[in-house]
């Protein structure tokens, strides 16, 4: 590992230890749909710029493994880093860069038993318009797809990000959203999931 790299590992542990510190401060009240069986490998769908909170809790909910696939730009070497310290196992890639191999990679991991948390409308936009991957992760594994958001009433919001990154201030409630899970076919048309990827767009926004 060269010096640049281990910096960034550095930076990431180092902010996974602010995320944990925060994570102490904050009352969390947890709203989820009775089908959820979190002891199942589900998918997690989530919002780009909504990655930090989901991040944060996601893993402290769980009663499995939770993994996900990060970008190998280097902002991914710094968010892999801060993952990994938060118990997530993470794969490299996106839809632009070793898109493919990172589903294989992940499909791998969903049938060990594993759960992923997946930003549908990553890496670079356009914001909450949600891409593919999530539904033929889905069609592949045979595992539902569980929409997650959250209200909270303060927080840092980055404006000049594509994702509009929130970031929360400490010391307040975070209401934690779980939709109701959603199954794919195995047999589904190209046309079907598209359809289905508007749908999970209007169940996430119905939370």
């Amino acid at each position: 590992m060269n010096k640049i790299a281990l910096s960034r590992r550095i930076i990431g542990t180092m902010l996974a230890g602010v995320v944990k510190g925060l994570r102490l401060t904050f009352k969390v009240e947890i709203v989820k749909s009775e089908l959820i069986d979190l002891d199942k490998p589900n998918i997690y769908s989530l919002w780009h710029g909504e990655q930090f909170i989901t991040i944060m809790l996601l893993s402290k909910l769980l009663k499995i493994p939770i993994g996900g696939i990060v970008s190998t730009s280097k902002d991914g070497d710094i968010l892999a880093a801060c993952m990994e310290s938060l118990d997530y196992r993470t794969i490299r890639g996106s839809s632009s860069k070793q898109g493919a191999r990172a589903l294989l990679q992940i499909i791998k991991m969903t049938n060990q038993g594993c759960a992923t948390g997946f930003a549908v409308d990553g890496p670079r936009g356009p914001r909450k318009i949600i891409k593919p991957g999530i539904i033929y992760l889905a069609q592949k594994t045979g595992q539902q797809i569980v929409p997650v958001t959250y209200e909270i009433s303060k927080k840092y919001i980055f404006k000049k990000a594509w994702d509009k990154f929130e970031v929360p201030l400490p010391w307040q409630k975070i209401i934690f959203k779980l939709g109701d899970p959603i199954s794919v076919p195995a047999k589904t048309s190209k046309e079907q999931i598209e359809e289905m990827a508007k749908f999970l767009a209007q169940e996430m926004d119905k939370l």
